[in-house]
């Protein structure tokens, strides 16, 4: 066994450190000098941060809608009475996903017609219900008028419900057949998928949100890839994508907060 005094140790952990450093310059100038160095991060192109300048000028929020906001978990409706909101017969759906529009058309069809509008607007970092509600905004004050919009996200219980509303950037990155590796080093395989849509009238109303979750797992890819991460989510023994649309639609997060959109557009549409 080798017998090394902490006296020792900590004398050749400063020898190291002493040598790390330019002869003759003390070590606390020579930290000095790596500073900027060390801050110097590579930055966004000049052109992309020019681009998203121009996006957050083209679809600002007003300031006094912040201040008026309500907390986001408030604002979740199960059944909001019917005097919160008018909903016009026609309603913009703001989303370029053709998969997407296809499914809700098909759920809230009898109720209300979608018309859909590809808007490209600013994402915001944070919970899916602040993610949301921010989009709806901006949605209202594009088109400047009622909007219906929806946000997903992807959980995972070993990360502590990341990736979250960010799950689309893993898929660009990984794909359908390369996703469930994220999980390759916890055992535990659990995900909880996500749907939040946000209704909102118009510029300066308040969005109402209708949430849907499914418990489900990730799993290695099966069945067609042609929708997001369907492929990848089992739910009791079956991927979403190995599934009938009906039956997907009876237990997905999506269905479930479609289901509270369907029952509150049916006392709120106007006549």
């Amino acid at each position: 066994m080798i017998d090394v005094s902490t006296q020792q140790l900590t004398s050749t952990l400063s020898d190291g450190c002493a040598q790390t450093h330019a002869p003759g310059i003390p070590a606390h100038e020579h930290h000095r000098e790596l500073e900027p160095h060390l801050e110097s991060f590579p930055q966004p192109a000049i052109s992309t941060q020019e681009a998203l300048q121009r996006r957050l000028q083209q679809y600002p929020y007003q300031s006094s809608i912040l201040r008026q906001q309500q907390p986001a978990q408030n604002l979740l409706s199960h059944s909001t009475p019917s005097d919160m909101a008018s909903v016009p017969k026609h309603l913009n759906f703001i989303t370029g996903n053709k998969n997407k529009l296809a499914e809700v058309q098909a759920i809230l069809g009898g109720v209300i017609e979608l018309r859909n509008q590809n808007v490209d607007l600013v994402e915001i970092q944070g919970t899916v219900e602040e993610v949301t509600l921010d989009k709806c905004r901006r949605a209202a004050e594009a088109v400047n008028g009622p909007v219906l919009v929806e946000d997903t996200c992807l959980c995972f219980k070993a990360m502590n419900d990341l990736p979250g509303p960010y799950i689309k950037w893993f898929m660009l990155a990984l794909g359908p057949t390369q996703l469930h590796h994220m999980l390759d080093g916890f055992e535990d395989k659990s995900a909880q998928a996500v749907c939040t849509f946000a209704y909102c009238e118009g510029p300066g109303h308040e969005p109402v949100l209708f949430q849907g979750r499914t418990d489900g797992k990730l799993v290695a890819s099966r069945g067609p890839t042609v929708f997001g991460w369907d492929s990848c989510f089992e739910y009791e023994g079956t991927t979403y994508a190995e599934m009938e649309k009906s039956e997907k639609n009876k237990i997905s997060h999506r269905g479930k907060a479609l289901d509270k959109l369907k029952e509150w557009l049916a006392s709120n549409v106007q006549a």
